[in-house]
């Protein structure tokens, strides 16, 4: 009996855990929506392209998804917006190529972002980041200036799956923040 509770207690637990993990990626999302600054916050959505039935998980600046919106669906801004703020399942179909262009389908792979996640102790970050020791980040490496844009992406999709909020810097868009 005593074994019987012990599994109860913990699936009620992980599935409360789920749940709260999903309320706090839709706050986040919707205060990234709802966020006008010129140093945008970022978000995490799932996004099917249309042409090729590819769906998976991407991470890109919030009004860059108004702005899919917006070109797949040909409405106003404003409109586009609320489309994004209605969305309670973040989860988005297109299949022009603008706006997939526009949100950056193509920019990483699932394969990209798990080699990504093998190489950097994402556990230490964001205890960094938790604990007010690191406060943002830059992406100068020497690299080219695309592959440092993705490796910047795949940071904060990562960030995001965690927890963390992410602003892009307003005047170097290869500086973020945290919050």
């Amino acid at each position: 009996m005593a074994i019987v509770l012990v599994l109860f207690i913990l699936v009620m637990t992980s599935s409360q855990a789920v749940q709260l993990s999903k309320q706090r990626r839709w706050e986040m999302y919707l205060s990234a929506i709802k966020d006008k600054s010129t140093a945008p916050f970022y978000v995490l959505i799932k996004v099917k392209n249309l042409n090729t039935g590819v769906v998976k998980d991407l991470c890109t600046e919030s009004p860059f998804l108004s702005g899919a919106i917006f070109r797949e669906t040909k409405c106003n801004v404003f409109k586009a917006d609320t489309i994004a703020m209605e969305n309670k399942e973040m989860y988005f179909e297109f299949s022009s190529d603008s706006a997939l262009w526009n949100i950056g389908f193509d920019n990483y792979t699932i394969e990209d972002l798990n080699a990504f996640k093998y190489r950097t102790n994402f556990d230490s970050i964001t205890n960094e980041i938790k604990s007010g020791r690191m406060t943002d980040k830059g992406f100068l490496e020497n690299e080219s200036f695309k592959r440092n844009t993705i490796n910047q992406l795949m940071y904060v999709h990562i960030l995001l799956e965690k927890g963390i909020m992410v602003r892009r810097g307003c005047d170097t868009g290869n500086w973020i923040f945290f919050e």
